[in-house]
């Protein structure tokens, strides 16, 4: 990915920041933790200015949104998403050939006073506000804990944790509406629609971005999105948040059974064989896995959403793993998979005997 550097300063500081282009947007990102005196919602680590020169400063999340300056924000949910998407762990923390130099600059607790986890863990708010009281947040873990990129939700007095910004730009289109970035309809891609008319538990339709590709098909260029009735939602069908951008960048994970529910008419799953035939299209398991990522050559942009074992969600599997159904089973009766894993960059067919795991799902055109 082709980037560029530059700076932006903050209270007469300057910060180095990254800038690239993704599906059309541009982003900037700081590249080193904020470190500016707000008062009392701040503190050095162990309240030693010499930890300042290289993890800045610790805040609460409300101290950090005040001192964000005008146009940028603390790094977005959806941001972090992208950011697991396009990087590995290693590539993300300091030293890392991303650029981002995210640290493992600990935490402070507000009740105990007391500094930890400095070198083991990195905490960085998001701005996300959950309720007033909680926000969300990521955290990674040294490569001694699991060397994990992981989310969580805190109190936002009760914890000071680092802080980075970020903005981003649409050059045909100054104001961002994050509900439908996700979706935005990539420049060179010739894109059609369908609109599913039926109203889901919320009472939504949905349309889609749909395409023709090499293999011949027309597929759904974003996953399948209808929300089962709630007792449905509970037994067969599960979201990774009730975040609406998450839902609009992921769609929904469902069991194999349920997805069979509530398949719209005139699509359906996709074979083992048809899945097989469009990663060979795209020069197979390697070549295949980078173009139909997310951002890549065929416009189809899958993603790496990891995903659901029962009513729990593996979130340490985002940006490692995207788990898509099938419409095949094996002489054994297990149910195909095409799994997609960053770690070696394949996309292959597998098949489990599990069929309630929840699972991401991509829907192919009926002829």
């Amino acid at each position: 990915m082709q980037t560029t550097t530059g700076t932006i300063t903050i209270g007469g500081k300057a910060y180095p920041t990254i800038t690239f282009k993704y599906q059309g947007i541009i982003y900037t990102f700081m590249t080193k933790n904020l470190d500016l005196d707000v008062g009392a919602g701040c503190k050095y680590y162990k309240d030693e200015p010499i930890h300042a020169q290289k993890l800045g400063r610790l805040y609460t999340w409300n101290a950090a949104k005040q001192a964000k300056p005008d146009g940028w924000d603390l790094i977005g949910v959806m941001a972090w998403e992208m950011l697991a998407e396009l990087y590995t762990v290693p590539q993300l923390v300091e030293g890392g050939s991303s650029g981002m130099h995210f640290n493992y600059g600990g935490r402070y607790d507000v009740h105990t006073r007391k500094f930890i986890e400095m070198g083991d863990y990195g905490y960085y708010w998001t701005d996300q506000d959950r309720d007033g009281h909680t926000a969300e947040l990521r955290f990674f873990e040294s490569p001694a804990l699991g060397g994990r990129l992981e989310d969580n939700q805190w109190n936002v007095d009760n914890v000071m944790l680092s802080a980075r910004y970020f903005k981003r730009h649409d050059p045909n289109n100054d104001i961002i509406d994050p509900a439908i970035e996700p979706v935005l309809k990539r420049p060179g891609f010739q894109y059609g629609s369908f609109t599913d008319n039926r109203p889901d538990k919320g009472g939504k339709s949905h349309t889609y971005r749909t395409i023709h590709l090499r293999d011949g098909n027309e597929w759904m260029a974003e996953n399948f999105n209808f929300e089962m009735s709630l007792d449905k939602t509970l037994d067969n069908v599960g979201s990774y948040d009730i975040n609406p951008q998450r839902r609009k960048w992921y769609g929904l994970f469902y069991t194999w059974d349920a997805i069979h529910e509530v398949l719209p008419e005139g699509w359906r799953l996709p074979t083992v064989d048809e899945w097989t035939s469009l990663i060979n299209a795209y020069g197979g398991e390697h070549q295949g896995y980078a173009a139909l990522l997310n951002g890549g050559s065929s416009g189809l942009d899958l993603q790496l959403p990891g995903f659901r074992a029962g009513i729990e969600y593996n979130n340490s599997q985002v940006g490692t793993y995207g788990r898509y159904w099938t419409g095949s089973k094996d002489h054994a009766g297990n149910h195909g998979l095409v799994e997609l894993k960053s770690e070696g960059q394949t996309a292959k067919i597998m098949y489990i005997s599990m069929n309630s795991f929840y699972h991401t799902v991509r829907l192919i055109k009926k002829r």
